[in-house]
């Protein structure tokens, strides 16, 4: 099986996504970034020089600079360091 790692200076992460379920028990997804702006990080490029950022971390990103690529039915959102604004704990 194949995975998805960071190189250099970049950090792949995921999203969760928001669902909704109306009164009526139809669940509406939305992964829309205003709702659920998070991402948790799944791989850390080996130049990334972000103390204490750890696999699993949520993360605040500029998102007008994130990447994204689906591999196995699976979204993953690329960033580089200097665009990470916070990590969540």
């Amino acid at each position: 099986m194949t995975e998805v790692v960071a190189v250099k200076t970049r950090v792949i992460f995921t999203r969760k996504e928001v669902q909704k379920q109306t009164d009526s028990g139809i669940i509406l997804s939305n992964p829309n970034q205003e709702q659920n702006p998070l991402g948790y990080v799944h791989s850390i490029g080996d130049k990334v020089d972000i103390e204490g950022l750890v696999v699993g971390d949520a993360i605040s990103v500029n998102w007008q600079s994130v990447g994204m690529l689906e591999h196995n039915s699976t979204k993953y959102y690329i960033v580089d360091q200097n665009n990470i604004n916070a990590i969540i704990r």
